[in-house]
């Protein structure tokens, strides 16, 4: 998949990243289910990709134009993602384990929390992880 500066593969070869485990930044309209730290590993994932549904739906109705994730929001999101996974026992436990990625020793597949703690953060989204749309010229 090809975005603004270059593949979805580029852009995860040290790890995955995204804001709110569903949108990637540089990659416009992209809403992705089940993305980077959007499964479980003491829960149903079906859970998890309700909530994203519904962050996407919302996301979709309120919002107009190209859709580009802010960079920085993405960026803050992973800091947090890490903040809360240092702890965990996948990467505190001493052993390898395949929710974290080799390449960047940071858990990229698994939510560090709870599956409220992971719907209270889509609903709290507020629009403000996108860069705002350019108004169109004659619009």
């Amino acid at each position: 998949m090809h975005g603004e500066a270059g593949t979805l593969a580029e852009h995860w070869d040290r790890g995955m990243t995204s804001f709110g485990s569903t949108v990637v930044a540089g990659f416009p309209n992209l809403f992705v289910l089940d993305g980077p730290n959007a499964s479980l590993g003491h829960n149903s994932s079906v859970l998890m990709m309700e909530a994203q549904a519904g962050y996407t739906a919302r996301t979709l109705a309120n919002r107009r134009g190209v859709l580009r994730v802010d960079p920085d929001a993405e960026t803050a999101y992973t800091a947090e993602i890490d903040r809360a996974a240092a702890s965990t026992p996948w990467l505190a436990g001493g052993c390898r384990n395949w929710y974290v990625d080799e390449r960047s020793g940071r858990l990229t597949l698994l939510w560090p929390g709870t599956v409220d703690a992971f719907r209270a953060r889509l609903a709290a989204a507020s629009g403000s992880e996108f860069l705002p749309v350019p108004v169109e010229k004659g619009a």
